[in-house]
């Protein structure tokens, strides 16, 4: 899905499913436990993009401190925690926060569309174009 939404992004883009591809250590002086994030999106000269998806709701603060973990073990500048969009809620982007250059967002993806690929392009376009 979110390969397909960035097809008009640079060919520099790599999305990797971190937990299929084995991620990486999540401390950097001792090799267990893995950080796996779901999604982690990296391209030249920038810092990867870390994405984590929770099939819920509402995310609890487990959720974000999860999160907020992977990003600090990728360095990266912005992380998502996405989630399914609340049955009467709207499909969006949301800044959480920010700590020591580390941007926390969220994203709700309406998975009850009726059209789910539109929905898909929304999605990728409002991650990724800064």
């Amino acid at each position: 899905m979110l390969r397909r939404g960035l097809a008009e992004a640079p060919s520099s883009l790599v999305v990797k499913n971190d937990n299929v591809e084995g991620g990486r250590p999540l401390f950097d002086d001792n090799p267990e436990p893995p950080s796996q994030p779901d999604i982690v999106v990296e391209a030249d000269n920038t810092s990867p993009v870390v994405s984590d998806v929770k099939y819920k709701d509402k995310p609890e603060r487990t959720d974000l401190n999860q999160v907020i973990t992977y990003g600090a073990c990728y360095r990266s500048k912005h992380v998502f925690l996405i989630y399914q969009k609340p049955e009467y809620g709207t499909p969006r982007r949301k800044h959480l926060g920010r700590i020591e250059g580390l941007n926390l967002n969220s994203y709700a993806f309406d998975l009850g569309s009726a059209n789910i690929e539109e929905e898909e392009p929304c999605y990728a376009m409002g991650r990724f174009r800064r």
